[in-house]
């Protein structure tokens, strides 16, 4: 992430302070010899000169603490047993425009502990030795993004960032300007009802998009760094409705399952059960789901065998 910041010092005069010499003065000034007026010149070259040095440092002194490194915390970390072992950075300008993370006065939001969301690991590995065995948090504000974070160390709390793949960085990006909660929450899943899910293939990140109109994959590309990453895909069903469908079979319809998932590519919901098809028991199951699911919509259910009965 890249900085430019550009200071101006503009020097202004106000017409109130130019006056006009009496003719007396000017009489004055005329009798005074030579070395006088270079010396007058000279100081007021001197005067000007220490005002611009003036200017200069107010202006250094005006820069924002939190733009500048903090000592002993520039160093990235890895996560301690994470599976994908991304490399956090501290927070820079780029990232912190595009978390909405600047002040008023352009510098960037220092956390507090009211900023800590779900405890995500501790430090496995730094370049700073201190660092590791800190704890780190989700950032309040971002709930459901692993792409920003809060390291604790002695009281202090760091925003960190992760260097990602530009297709999962856009993933990141869209769940943290959605503002989308974490599973636990009673409010998930909340993601708008153009939303069916997305997926990785290659290097591209695949939206599920049950409206693939001009406005609103435009809004979508519009939440990410790169758009050229995204891919779009019309579906017909949110995820919000895959989603609570799913609840409603857990809960509602008193089948034996090994499994249950939404299935983004699909757009359907996934259900494993433990029998063969041929059983019985495979077509009773089915129609206990159907009945959980009767009046929440045309929702597509995928039945598989599955080895394991769900826990009663």
């Amino acid at each position: 992430m890249k900085k430019q910041r550009i200071l101006n010092v503009l020097g202004q005069v106000d017409e109130e302070y130019i006056q006009e010499a009496a003719p007396g003065e000017r009489q004055a000034r005329k009798k005074n010899p030579r070395w006088v007026k270079w010396a007058a010149a000279a100081a007021c070259l001197c005067l000007i000169v220490a005002g611009m040095i003036g200017a200069i440092d107010g202006v250094r002194q005006r820069v924002p603490q939190e733009e500048r490194p903090s000592p002993g915390i520039s160093q990235g970390f890895r996560l301690k047993d994470a599976e994908d072992r991304v490399l956090y950075s501290p927070i820079a300008v780029g990232d912190a425009t595009r978390y909405r993370l600047l002040t008023d006065n352009a510098s960037i939001y220092r956390p507090t502990e009211q900023d800590l969301g779900a405890f995500m690991g501790t430090v496995g590995s730094s370049e700073d030795t201190s660092l590791v065995g800190c704890s780190v948090y989700h950032l309040a504000r971002y709930p459901a993004s692993d792409a920003i974070c809060v390291l604790e160390r002695d009281g202090q709390y760091s925003i960190y960032v992760a260097e990602e793949e530009p297709a999962k960085l856009a993933y990141d990006e869209i769940l943290a300007l959605l503002e989308i909660v974490p599973t636990d929450d009673p409010r998930f899943p909340n993601y708008p009802e153009t939303y069916g899910g997305a997926y990785f293939e290659g290097e591209k990140l695949h939206l599920c998009l049950t409206d693939v109109s001009e406005e609103t994959t435009n809004a979508y590309a519009a939440m990410v760094s790169d758009p050229d990453v995204l891919e779009y895909e019309l579906v017909e069903h949110p995820y919000n409705d895959l989603y609570n469908a799913t609840m409603l079979i857990a809960r509602n319809s008193g089948a034996s399952f090994s499994s249950i998932a939404v299935d983004v590519r699909g757009n359907a919901v996934v259900v494993g059960l433990p029998f063969s098809p041929d059983d019985e028991a495979f077509a009773t199951a089915q129609q206990q789901i159907d009945d959980a699911l009767a009046g929440s919509g045309d929702i597509p259910v995928i039945y598989t065998e599955e080895g394991q009965a769900s826990p009663d």
